[in-house]
């Protein structure tokens, strides 16, 4: 599995802003791990869908986030 495909799995649901924030560290990590463009990560950086859970403990879905968007600032529609 190459990094953007690991990317893709890590950040599944969650904001633009929050996968930016996560390629950004993650794609910099493998670079000091010095692994080779295209190169299977699965051995630096595990298997993506525990990393997905944690990301979705921290932060709103992009579905969350909508939802609040639309009930309004007493939390109701």
């Amino acid at each position: 599995m190459n990094a953007q495909q690991w990317l893709e799995q890590a950040t599944r649901d969650l904001p633009a802003g929050v996968t930016a924030r996560v390629s950004r560290e993650t794609l910099s990590h493998l670079y000091e791990a010095d692994l080779p463009d295209g190169g299977d990560v699965l051995a630096v950086l595990g298997d993506p869908e525990p990393t997905n859970d944690e990301l979705r403990r921290v932060y709103l879905t992009v579905k969350e986030l909508e939802e609040l968007a639309t009930s309004g600032p007493s939390g109701q529609a």
